[in-house]
This record gives structure tokens, C-alpha cells and sequence, in this order.
């Protein structure tokens, strides 16, 4: 019984890396690490550290991102496996102790969450590490099936021409692929209405800018910002259109 429940959670792990959407693979209890085990190797050898966004999982390989979401208040946070646990009845992961403050966990001490994976990172992000850093160190094969092709990305959509109003401009790329590779793991991460524009650099080459919807107001594109850098640790700037 134990082989078939490992074969099938590695069946899982893959098809999500190899998807181009998140699966929730798993939902149950959230707890978080007490505070004596600061310093305590984790099963991948690292100490463990209370200001990292990680925790411990009982199968999924070490390394593995995953997003834990609330179920009652949809309050989310990235993290890196990097420890086994937990085994408490009913609990499927254990977060560290500023992962559990991002979802307002420190204190009530216990949760009902879901767990996406997003894909493999070789270090553990501090809580206020960008999303594009952690992006940017995961492993290329979590996107080997991204395909880059116009045609072949319904996702990806250019930024529409709406003349006038103010943007968050995201990230900018002078790789094509990569722009879209990034904009699919802001995708699986819940990060929609996002858009993909081509401008000129003063060199000559081609960029390729990732940009929010349009709004009519600077305020509304500042509340927008605000919503993703604390949401999905994703900083950017406000432009004006003309």
C-alpha cells in the first residue's frame, strides 16, 4: 500500500511539472514549526530557519515548490520542501514560522489548506525574496514542455493598444522564451490579466515587457501593485501610457 501511494504522488509531482496549469495535488491541515527547531537540520541538511519560506512534506521530492492556500480566506504562500513531516493524522504540510505568518496562521496554529506544486528551486527564499529571483533559480526542466510558439500559447496574450491610462510594468526580457516561461509560472501561481508587449530598446534590440491591464487612474495601477508585491512577491513599477 505504501509503494502505491509513493508511485502515485510521484506520478503527480510529474504531471504537474510537466503541465502547463497547477494541480492541487493535496488538501488537509496546515500547522507550523515550533520555534525549538530553529537551527535542526531538515532532511535535505540545511538548518532550519524560521525567516525562510519553507516546509516539510511528507512525499513530495526535496526541492519542490508548492503554494499553500487557505481554504476559508484563499491566503497563499510559496514555499521550498525541504524537509519530511509532518505526521500528525490530517496534516499534509508544515510550514515555517514566517510562512505561516504570510497566511495569518501564527497563533490560530492549525488550518485547512491546499497545495499546488509550481515547481524547483535550488535555494530557500527569505520572505522577501522577489518571485523573479526564485523564478530565475528554479530548474529549467520544470518548463522543458512550455512551448514558445504564438500559435501554441492561448495564455499569452499581447498587450492590447487602449491609447491612454497607466500599467505595471512586471519584468522585461530580451529572450522571448523567457518572457513567456516567466508570464506561465505567474499564470500557475493565480497571476492573471497579464500581458506580453514587444518595444524597441535604445540599442536596437527588441524587448519583450510583461505588463498588467490597463487602468484609468495611477491610483488604481498603485493599489495593483501593492496587491502583487504582497501577494505574490512580484515588484514592478507604474507607467503611463500615451
Amino acid at each position: 500500500m505504501k509503494l502505491i501511494i509513493f508511485w502515485l504522488s510521484m506520478f503527480l509531482f510529474h504531471s504537474v511539472l510537466l503541465g502547463q496549469n497547477t494541480v492541487t495535488i493535496d488538501v488537509g491541515d496546515a500547522v507550523y514549526y515550533a520555534d525549538y527547531f530553529q537551527g535542526k537540520a531538515t532532511s535535505l541538511g540545511e538548518p532550519y530557519d524560521k525567516y525562510k519560506l519553507t516546509c516539510a512534506h511528507k512525499t513530495l521530492p526535496l526541492g519542490t515548490l508548492i503554494k499553500v492556500t487557505r481554504l476559508d480566506t484563499k491566503e497563499s504562500v510559496i514555499v521550498r520542501v525541504n524537509d519530511r513531516g509532518p505526521f500528525d493524522e490530517g496534516v499534509i504540510v508544515d510550514l515555517s514560522w514566517i510562512a505561516a505568518r504570510k497566511i495569518n496562521l501564527v497563533g490560530q496554529g492549525r488550518t485547512k489548506v491546499k497545495i499546488e506544486v509550481v515547481g524547483n528551486a535550488e535555494f530557500s527564499p527569505s520572505a522577501d525574496t522577489p518571485i523573479k529571483s526564485m523564478f530565475d533559480s528554479m530548474k529549467d526542466a520544470s518548463f522543458d514542455d512550455i512551448r514558445t510558439d504564438p500559435k501554441s500559447n492561448d495564455s499569452i496574450q499581447p498587450f492590447p493598444e487602449t491609447g491612454t491610462g497607466f500599467a505595471v510594468q512586471i519584468a522585461s526580457y530580451t529572450n522571448r522564451d523567457n518572457a513567456i516561461r516567466y508570464m506561465k509560472f505567474l499564470q500557475k501561481m493565480g497571476l492573471n490579466q497579464i500581458y506580453l508587449h514587444e518595444e524597441s530598446g535604445d540599442t536596437g534590440e527588441t524587448l519583450y515587457k510583461i505588463f498588467s491591464r490597463v487602468f484609468s487612474s495611477r491610483q488604481e495601477a498603485a493599489n495593483f501593485l501593492s496587491n502583487v508585491m504582497e501577494t505574490y512577491q512580484v515588484d514592478g513599477f507604474i507607467r503611463e501610457l500615451e
